[in-house]
């Protein structure tokens, strides 16, 4: 695979299609677990590797917390520096807005939902700018982080062994210096 594409260069055919090639190879996370740390903004955040079939990293899980909702998590794709899909969970009475041009998804998605690849790709091509805006609810009855994990290995063809499945959410508050949970 060649090389991902630059953050901010302007998005070329190329990059759509080194996307394309990154999102249907086989993956697999690399063996140790990564650890939290707390960005700028205070959520909590992890990046863990992600390792083709050649065992050259091309791109990472990055996971999300809010200290406020940790529940609530996001998980992204990222290929190179960019994400190219991400999984949200959400409380039910979330609602969040398709935008116009997001034609076959509902107008709404309430709670859980998935930003993909398939539904944002031609719009980034199109537009030239990277942006992930359109989002499906989940479809299967997913609630817990775990299920959220499998199911989103699931949806990118990553391979997920052995502790992977149990990867914890929830850092240690006590890292922080945030007192116990």
């Amino acid at each position: 695979m060649c090389n991902p594409p630059a953050p901010m260069s302007k998005v070329t055919l190329g990059d759509i299609h080194r996307i394309d090639l990154f999102l249907d190879a086989e993956k697999r996370l690399s063996e140790n677990e990564p650890g939290w740390f707390t960005m700028q903004n205070g959520r909590w955040a992890s990046t863990w590797p992600v390792i083709d079939v050649h065992g050259v990293t091309l791109g990472s899980l990055s996971f999300r917390v809010d200290p406020k909702y940790p529940d609530y998590p996001s998980v992204s794709l990222v290929y190179g520096e960019r994400s190219v899909c991400r999984v949200d969970l959400a409380p039910p009475t979330m609602i969040k807005l398709n935008p116009p041009w997001a034609l076959g998804l509902s107008p709404t998605v309430a709670g859980n939902h998935v930003h993909s690849w398939r539904d944002n790709r031609d719009r980034v091509l199109a537009t030239g700018v990277w942006t992930l805006q359109a989002r499906r609810e989940v479809e299967h009855a997913v609630k817990r982080v775990p299920q959220m994990l499998r199911w989103f290995a699931d949806h990118i063809n990553l391979t997920l062994y052995g502790s992977q499945y149990g990867f914890e959410f929830k850092p240690d508050r006590n890292l922080f210096g945030e007192g116990e949970r």
